[in-house]
């Protein structure tokens, strides 16, 4: 019979550097190996070939191509895996991406307690290996807290590198450095598969410059907005005074 469980293993997926309150210096969760070798070369392939057709957009200052650009704080290309111009160009290694990533969604809301949305924002990231960076940030963005239903919860990275013949190593530069409540820091090496977590809102990060191509799948799990659905409430409460 074949096997039916997940392709990772969810006691290996360590959640509770994710929960309030926690006693870690930096709240960060790093799972090597989260998805299978030639899952993570489909995916590799898939995304250099959307940009060698030119579907990759400068990123913007937030993680959207339609946010402004600022070459002085991010230097990047990406591509919306959800954009109507990549989802009509279909693909076998992203669907099962997705469906890895829901099941993924359905783990985090079981052990964390969460109510994480089915809809995320999911991209192909690439650095190119001429100092691509992205400088020190937050990915929940508070000026859209009062005007977007829905929010970044949970951040995720997963590296697709090519390391069959050269692993990464410490001068490809590229490395993820976060940082702690007390100015803590830590660096995570982009090797192939290696998936990362984080909350949205708390964990300040950013991408050192890069020396060596460096492809990644980003995204944000979603939850709702309590502050836009609260103001929201309001007012329809105010709407319905006037009413009456």
């Amino acid at each position: 019979m074949p096997n039916a469980e997940p392709v990772y293993v969810e006691a290996e997926i360590d959640v509770n550097p994710l929960r309030p309150n926690n006693s870690y210096p930096i709240s960060i969760s790093v799972t090597r190996d989260f998805l299978p070798t030639s899952l993570t070369a489909a995916l590799l392939t898939d995304a250099l070939s959307l940009h060698s057709k030119g579907l990759f957009d400068p990123g913007g200052v937030g993680g959207r191509s339609s946010d402004k650009q600022n070459e002085s704080i991010r230097q990047c290309d990406i591509c919306g895996l959800f954009d109507d111009k990549i989802s009509a160009v279909s693909n076998i290694a992203r669907d099962e991406l997705f469906l890895e990533l829901g099941d993924l969604r359905e783990f985090l809301n079981e052990e964390l307690s969460l109510e994480l949305l089915e809809t995320m924002e999911l991209q192909y990231l690439k650095y190119s290996d001429d100092g691509g960076f992205y400088g020190r940030h937050v990915d929940h963005n508070a000026e859209t807290q009062n005007v977007e239903e829905n929010c970044r919860a949970i951040s995720l990275l997963i590296y697709l590198c090519d390391e069959a013949s050269s692993e990464w190593k410490e001068e490809d530069g590229g490395y993820l450095r976060c940082y702690g409540k007390n100015n803590e820091q830590t660096e995570i090496a982009p090797h192939n598969s290696t998936l990362v977590l984080f909350n949205s809102k708390l964990l300040e990060h950013e991408v050192l410059p890069t020396h060596r191509d460096r492809v990644a799948i980003v995204g944000w799990f979603l939850s709702k907005n309590e502050i836009y659905n609260q103001e929201e409430g309001r007012k329809k409460k105010k709407k319905k005074r006037r009413k009456n």
